[in-house]
């Protein structure tokens, strides 16, 4: 019975809401990637169940950065993959997660230079 109670005791949080409210995020504060192209990490904060949607500024999606995931639950790394970029301009994807609710959500920018 002491083993049981031990139990309840560890598990319980002093605040009963703390695993009811999605909460997602970004460790980084913006992301930046060579116009040679190449991977940037990007580090999700979550404790629930998310998805990564990668678009430019106008909402349209892009063909020049993939996620090697876009879906997920908890913590996790997320890797970008961005092609090379021939243009002199610099060129910005956004990065938008959002618990699968719908409840929460978080946006980064991810920049590359111009090739």
């Amino acid at each position: 019975m002491a083993a049981l109670l031990l139990l309840a005791v560890v598990s319980c949080s002093e605040d009963p809401e703390v695993d009811s409210v999605p909460r997602v995020g970004f460790a980084q504060e913006a992301l930046t990637v060579d116009g040679d192209g190449g991977d940037v990490s990007l580090d999700v904060i979550c404790n629930s169940y998310w998805a990564l949607e990668l678009t430019d500024t106008d909402g349209e999606s892009v063909r020049w950065v993939t996620a090697d995931c876009s879906r997920g639950m908890g913590d996790a790394t997320v890797t970008l993959t961005a092609t090379r970029n021939r243009s002199d301009q610099a060129r910005v994807v956004v990065v938008n997660i959002r618990t699968e609710a719908q409840n929460a959500s978080k946006t980064i920018l991810l920049t590359q230079s111009g090739g």
